[in-house]
């Protein structure tokens, strides 16, 4: 899921860069923002419910929709207000997806040696092969 979400994530970009560049347009860019968001979420929702199950796809859902319902207010806000202001939302709209397509790989990386490293940081436990007793073998 984490896949999808850093590939169609980058959907977000072009907006970023497009509301860092002409702030005059920044209700416009932000509405463009949220439609195209709401289709990242719709595909992750879709991938949600194929790949892992049935429940997991309603709550992505359920989630996305209190999110909107707290954006809008603020949607309405963001068109009344003056325009000389600097407003983060662009950076985020291009620095957190680039960021998850960037970091992805050194945190699948560092998952797997967490999936592969044994449990118990002190010893190894072995199998005594007469007895078949469980022993701790310190790690030298």
């Amino acid at each position: 899921m984490a896949q999808v979400l850093r590939v169609v994530g980058l959907a977000l970009v072009p907006g970023g860069l497009l509301w860092l560049t002409m702030p005059r347009l920044g209700f416009a860019v932000s509405v463009l923002s949220t439609a195209v968001g709401t289709c990242v979420v719709l595909n992750l929702n879709l991938f949600a419910t194929l790949s892992v199950g049935n429940a997991l796809g309603p709550l992505t859902l359920a989630a996305w929709v209190y999110v909107l319902g707290q954006l809008m207010p603020r949607l309405k806000r963001l068109r009344r207000a003056e325009r000389s202001r600097f407003h983060p939302a662009p950076l985020y709209l291009l620095c957190l997806p680039v960021l998850a397509f960037g970091a992805h790989e050194k945190l699948t990386t560092f998952a797997r040696l967490e999936l592969t490293t044994p449990k118990t940081a002190v010893a190894t436990w072995q199998v005594r092969p007469k007895t078949g007793w469980l022993s701790a073998a310190l790690p030298t």
